[in-house]
């Protein structure tokens, strides 16, 4: 029979010490771990920017896009002429006012142009005013020639179913020139208004 100490010497010894076992497991913990933070380290960034570059849908709708328009540089700002040509109203054609005057209208005839007689010293005009008849009326005769002018007036005088123009005497001497003169009769009352067709006459 074999002793204790002899089978204890005859067995080989090969456990190493408890120390250096949990020695070698914290080496390779500390490995671990700084194996861990050197990858994340490195990932970090690409997950950061993944994460930026990674917009939903929903979050592209409602999110407002920024639109910046370059300026031209050099050019003059320049403000559009509005066309007034165009834009403003055209003014409306404007009727013509009817005349106020209400009175008849009537037509004097000249009955009578020449000399008064034989000496040529007056000229006579008489005249009667038809489709009146009434109280009261002015003959106005007015004679023209070359841009001069002669006028004389006088009472009208009623003629039964007329109105008469007469006895216009108008002196020779009176007529700025010799020459060809036109004569127009006018009648104007409270009720009728009018003017006769010229008639020329050579005053000598």
């Amino acid at each position: 029979m074999r002793s204790k100490n002899t089978f204890s010497a005859a067995r080989p010894h090969n456990r190493k010490p408890i120390y250096m076992r949990f020695g070698v497991i914290g080496l390779c913990l500390l490995v671990g771990l700084v194996s861990v933070w050197i990858w994340e380290a490195r990932h970090e960034p690409l997950n950061a920017n993944h994460q930026t570059a990674s917009v939903s849908p929903e979050e592209q709708a409602t999110k407002p896009v920024e639109t910046t328009t370059p300026e031209p540089v050099g050019s003059p700002t320049t403000t559009p002429q509005s066309d007034t040509s165009s834009s403003s109203p055209k003014p409306e054609p404007v009727a013509p006012t009817p005349s106020s005057d209400t009175r008849k209208k009537v037509t004097p005839i000249i009955s009578y142009l020449g000399y008064s007689d034989a000496t040529k010293n007056y000229v006579e005009v008489d005249a009667w005013v038809p489709g009146t008849n009434e109280l009261a009326g002015t003959c106005t005769l007015t004679a023209s020639r070359a841009g001069q002018s002669l006028t004389k007036q006088t009472d009208a005088s009623s003629n039964v179913q007329t109105m008469s123009c007469a006895n216009f005497l108008i002196p020779a001497s009176e007529f700025a020139a010799k020459g060809t003169w036109d004569f127009v009769i006018n009648y104007s009352s409270v009720s009728a208004e009018g003017s006769s067709a010229a008639k020329s006459f050579e005053v000598q």
